[in-house]
């Protein structure tokens, strides 16, 4: 289905939380037929998932244990030829995502057993093998994972190392175990294939997600390291929201190694996407411009830097007046006698020694050579506050040593080093620091449009970026060259050079775009106009008729105004349409909240809505939503499906 320039309507909703009469403890790839037949009557064209990726037990969807495999907790299993009996369905409130997954692989375990003569005779099988060159890296990797008890492949007794010999040895000696890997994928396949080619008499399309990163225990990462850079993670430097950034713990790419290869890697996961999404979010795609890197030694984002980056060179920093002392003053921590006063009161000699080392006579110490990272100084039997004190001092730097150049800490103006400086000192350093950044907006630029250029020319689908957070001004020009949507997030999108940071525009929003009400890791509609302080200037604003709690006309206000949006897509999450009509909000905005970043909790990944996929088709007040979302459709001149 072409999505290219059309002006359309869809809803997002994890695959995870349908649920219907046929189910099996979660959503099914089935599931989405009777969620794609009631969507096409509410006038909706796009049906936009969480990532579907295997990621074993772990109910975290973007931390995947393959690029391309499917997860097999989504397949129907009394869709399978001659199955007996369904086993007993793990039911919640929640989703139970890894009971579910290990009652299936155990169920298709049995299965695959009891049937194999006739599952290898058949040719679709065979066909499908031979297509999916990466099968045999990941049914090779799967084998050897649960040989190892899921422990992470560096752990592995044998083949922690990948060798293509080391491979084919497994294939040949395990070679039922392999077999069972591959046949998952491909009944996982053929399931989703056939719920998509149902979805198309519909003409609804599926939207998918391709994570920017891959989790290191995978079977990627395994199988071609070459391709990945273990030294340091993917993260996020510290914002309003996270004082000490994010470290998400994924390696990096080895973009020189992708290069190298014409990008085949990213080439391939997009060729398969492609063969059952019409469209696709690249999450993170700021990332592709300049990821924010941390060394594998620390545990926050504060001493990270963006890479690529032209960093400042020792020679520059000569040339401005720093000497190699006062470079090394600037690079690391530097702290007066004093204020280690009382982590010295609370600490033992020992481990004072080990941690510190006094400057010369000075009154004055730095961490000693065998600190190498946040990490080292978490593995020390120490009270959390005196801990706490020791990577403050540990993170006060002006400037992040990258080999032997510079990168600006960020907390790099707050910081004692700084504090010391002449007002003269202090400009130079800082010109320094903006002309670092102008100047690699060209190298982000550059870069990123390689790497995209080739991912697109895999794929005739529609690519739509997931661009939040500090975006470069390198990127908007690049995504539009390149016809990739980008994201607004309607309470996110305001002009923050403004005193006031007003709301943008509807009707300024690019037409290149998505736009959207909430996103899987922020509150819901509901949830933001109880938690956030600013609903009240976003109302007026906007000329809706502001009310304290969100009423349902409120939500029509606030949702048909996204739908009346210059954006040629607009895709909002099931449970804020929900909102538009009274009674279907049985939850609190707490309980129907997919997942909070930079937490580890149950309620994470695991909403379930609170209805069936029969009861959308049979519930009135569902029917009352079908037509309102119709007739925003036709009012603001969004193609509705020709399913009739």
């Amino acid at each position: 289905m072409n999505l290219h320039g059309r002006r359309l309507a869809g809803t997002a909703i994890p695959l995870s939380a349908l649920h219907s009469e046929e189910s099996c403890g979660i959503g099914e790839f089935y599931d989405l037929v009777p969620f794609g037949r009631y969507a096409s009557n509410a006038g909706l064209n796009i049906i936009q998932l969480l990532p579907i990726n295997d990621s074993g037990a772990a109910a975290a969807p973007y931390s995947a244990l393959s690029a391309n495999a499917l997860s097999p907790a989504y397949i129907r299993l009394s869709r399978l030829e001659n199955w007996q009996k369904l086993p007993e369905c793990p039911q919640g409130e929640r989703v139970l995502f890894s009971q579910v997954y290990r009652l299936k692989m155990q169920a298709l375990r049995e299965y695959f057993t009891k049937n194999k003569k006739s599952v290898l005779r058949n040719d679709s099988f065979e066909s499908f093998r031979a297509e999916n060159t990466w099968l045999k890296e990941y049914s090779v990797f799967m084998v050897l994972r649960l040989e190892n008890g899921e422990r992470h492949w560096k752990e592995w007794e044998h083949c922690s190392i990948c060798t293509r010999s080391a491979i084919e040895k497994i294939e040949s000696e395990k070679q039922d175990e392999v077999l069972f890997h591959a046949w998952v994928q491909y009944v996982a396949y053929s399931q989703l294939m056939e719920a998509v080619q149902e979805l198309s008499r519909f003409s609804v399309a599926l939207k998918g997600d391709v994570p920017i990163l891959m989790s290191e225990d995978s079977a990627d990462v395994w199988a071609f390291p070459n391709l990945f850079r273990m030294d340091v993670k993917a993260g996020a430097p510290p914002d309003m929201f996270s004082t000490q950034g994010q470290n998400w713990g994924f390696p990096v790419y080895n973009w020189e190694q992708h290069g190298k290869t014409d990008f085949f890697w990213w080439k391939q996961r997009m060729s398969y996407a492609s063969r059952f999404f019409d469209a696709v979010r690249i999450d993170h795609v700021l990332g592709f411009f300049r990821i924010y890197q941390i060394p594998a030694g620390n545990r926050s984002g504060v001493l990270g830097y963006f890479s690529p980056f032209e960093y400042i060179t020792r020679r520059e920093l000569h040339d401005a007046g720093f000497n190699d002392a006062r470079i090394a003053w600037l690079s690391k921590a530097h702290i007066p006698a004093q204020k280690l006063e009382w982590v010295k009161q609370n600490i033992s000699e020992k481990d004072f020694d080990y941690l510190f080392e006094r400057v010369g006579n000075e009154e004055l110490y730095q961490f000693s050579s065998g600190i190498s990272g946040e990490e080292t100084i978490y593995g020390m039997h120490l009270l959390d506050g005196v801990r706490d004190a020791i990577l403050s001092f540990f993170q006060d730097i002006a400037l992040v040593q990258v080999e032997d150049s510079f990168f600006p800490a960020w907390y790099a103006s707050s910081s004692s080093a700084y504090a010391s400086l002449s007002g003269e000192e202090k400009e130079r350093l800082d010109r320094l620091t903006v002309k670092k950044y102008e100047d690699s907006e060209n190298e982000w630029e550059k870069q990123a449009e390689k790497i995209l250029y080739a991912m697109k020319s895999s794929s005739s689908i529609l690519f739509c970026a997931e661009d939040l957070g500090a975006v470069p001004a390198c990127v908007a020009p690049v995504l539009e060259r390149l016809g990739i949507l980008s994201l607004r997030v309607e309470r996110w999108a305001r002009d923050y050079h403004q005193a006031a940071a007003p709301f943008a525009a509807l009707s300024h929003y690019p037409v290149l775009s998505v736009a959207t009400s909430s996103v899987h890791d922020s509150s819901t509609l509901r949830g933001w106009w109880e938690e956030e302080q600013d609903k009240k200037l976003y109302a007026e604003e906007r000329e809706y008729d502001y009310s304290e709690s969100l009423n349902n006309a409120l939500s029509r206000q606030i949702l048909s105004g996204l739908y009346s949006s210059s954006s040629r897509l607009v895709i909002l999450p099931f449970q804020d349409l929900m909102a538009a009509v009274e009674g279907l909000s049985v939850q609190s905005s707490r309980e129907e909240r997919i997942n909070i970043p930079g937490t580890v909790a149950d309620s994470n990944w695991s909403w379930r809505l609170p209805y069936s996929v029969e009861q959308l088709e049979s519930h009135s007040d569902f029917e009352v939503l079908a037509a309102l979302l119709r007739d925003w459709s036709k009012m603001y001149q969004r193609e509705l499906p020709n399913y009739k």
